[in-house]
């Protein structure tokens, strides 16, 4: 058969202003904003990231070694505790990686992957890249620690992949306004009969074949695919009714559903550019800032109807 993935891109995006200037890093295919190695005291890369263009695995197995034959793995022994990686600590020193006294890499699901990069890392390269970038490339001294988990099991547990992420601002400049968003191509083997809609009460966004003929690689069986938001930053002070239940800044309220009921296809919309038509496109609004619902709810744009929005 032919090896199909739903998945055809998916990146981050973010956004921030440091010192008044809005920053924005925005990866489609390439190149990338991110890339691998942590950010040391002073915010810089280290000299060689070549260590850290990996990304390591923790599997149930693994873990099933140490407590039942006391047996370390390759997995267990080379998990990078050092550099953030999550442990459960099992010996009482929070401070070191001893896995023969008890710790323990933090598992989630039935395998986790993990791995760590940098906007800066990436920033040489970036600046000498070619005509596919802005000009407004500018790092922010973010470290990011990722992973990636899934379970092994029947059902549509087997068929969920999740990711977490985490962002440290490892500059001594403060980023104002921070953003996050996901920047996501999926493809349906043909994609030129992929169709797009979102769910705003699971605060879900999701592809689906338009009929049952995909006609390159799933043929008459096509799937679907959701995306959806499980948690974000706190946004318990900032005076915005996120999960619009009527209350504003109740504790514990994070700032998830927002970004997911203004889910679009910027592609039909307007390609971005500049810091602020990419911003506007990762606020769920037109790039020129007009939401897209005063253009009336259901209106699907095709590609005829792209010269009538406003620039």
């Amino acid at each position: 058969g032919v090896c199909v993935n739903a998945m055809f891109a998916a990146t981050l995006w973010v956004s921030g202003i440091q010192e008044g200037e809005l920053k924005v890093l925005d990866t489609r295919y390439g190149p990338h904003y991110f890339a691998p190695g942590p950010l040391d005291g002073n915010s810089q890369p280290v000299a060689d990231c070549t260590v850290y263009d990996r990304i390591w695995e923790i599997r149930s197995e693994d873990l099933a070694s140490l407590d039942l034959d006391g047996l370390i793995t390759p997995n267990a022994r080379d998990w990078p505790w050092q550099l953030g990686a999550p442990v459960i600590d099992g010996d009482g020193d929070p401070e070191n990686y001893n896995l023969l006294g008890g710790d323990r890499p933090e598992l989630l699901g039935d395998q986790t992957l993990w791995w760590i990069m940098s906007d800066r890392s990436a920033n040489v390269a970036l600046q000498e890249a070619s005509s596919n970038l802005f000009d407004y490339v500018s790092s922010m001294g973010l470290e990011v620690r990722a992973s990636a988990f899934a379970f092994s099991k029947g059902g549509a547990a087997g068929n969920i992949t999740f990711y977490r992420y985490q962002f440290t601002n490892k500059s001594d400049i403060a980023v104002e306004g921070f953003r996050t968003g996901l920047f996501l191509d999926p493809d349906f083997g043909d994609a030129s009969d992929d169709l797009i809609g979102s769910d705003s009460v699971l605060h879900m966004a999701y592809v689906y074949n338009s009929d049952d003929d995909d006609r390159n690689g799933y043929e008459s069986i096509p799937p679907a695919l959701g995306i959806t938001i499980l948690s974000g930053p706190d946004a318990s002070a900032d005076g915005i009714d996120n999960d619009r239940d009527g209350d504003l800044d109740e504790h514990g309220e994070q700032s998830l559903a927002y970004t997911v009921q203004r889910f679009g296809d910027y592609r039909v919309l307007r390609e971005p550019s500049g810091v602020e038509a990419v911003l506007n496109y990762m606020s769920g609004l037109l790039a020129n800032g007009i939401p897209v619902y005063e253009y009336g709810d259901g209106v699907i744009l095709r590609d005829q109807d792209r010269t009538q929005l406003p620039t």
